[in-house]
């Protein structure tokens, strides 16, 4: 089973943090943009609350190359950071997904973002510069199967205090939660 640990951060000045993160020896992977759609579970008996069916197109910006996938996440397990299971498989053809659900009933929220991810040897968490449409940067940092939500807490406080974020808020929320949030604003 794939557990995912995650923590979003607000970031405010973004040319500032990406020199932090060259300076701090991360190095960039990938530059894509991710155009997600969210699958509306609520109507689903049996369902938790919690629980994401997200179909996503990534297109690299360097290569121009296309993947789809579809990725189920459990309902959330902990509480000051969002750990949850997570599901993915490669799918062909994203679009035709997506239609087939809307064909099927369910409502769809779309979430898109351009995201460059960072590695650094050694490290086994990313980091995830985001630009979100509609709510702006976050910087995300994950681990995939962290020994312990300790060891995730004591990755992030390492970055934080390396990116120069310490003290920054921490947001456990999904992007999908915050631009519906913004929306009833």
């Amino acid at each position: 089973m794939m557990m995912e640990y995650e923590v979003k951060i607000p970031v405010d000045d973004l040319r500032a943090v990406k020199e932090k993160i060259a300076s701090s020896g991360w190095l960039l992977e990938a530059r894509l943009k991710e155009v997600d759609n969210y699958i509306d579970l609520t109507e689903c008996p049996g369902v938790p609350e919690d629980t994401v069916l997200r179909v996503r197109l990534k297109e690299d910006l360097d290569t121009r190359k296309t993947l789809g996938e579809i990725t189920y996440k459990g309902p959330q397990l902990e509480e000051n950071v969002k750990a949850r299971e997570e599901l993915t498989a490669v799918i062909d053809d994203p679009e035709k997904a997506v239609e087939m659900f809307m064909k099927l009933g369910f409502r769809l929220f779309r979430v898109s973002k351009y995201r460059e991810i960072y590695a650094k040897p050694g490290k086994r968490a990313k980091i995830y510069l985001d630009n979100v449409e509609g709510l702006g940067y976050f910087l995300e940092v994950e681990i995939i199967n962290p020994s312990s939500s300790n060891e995730f807490r004591e990755a992030l406080e390492e970055i934080e205090e390396e990116l120069g974020l310490k003290g920054r808020p921490e947001i456990i929320k999904p992007y999908l939660t915050m631009m519906l949030e913004a929306r009833q604003r």
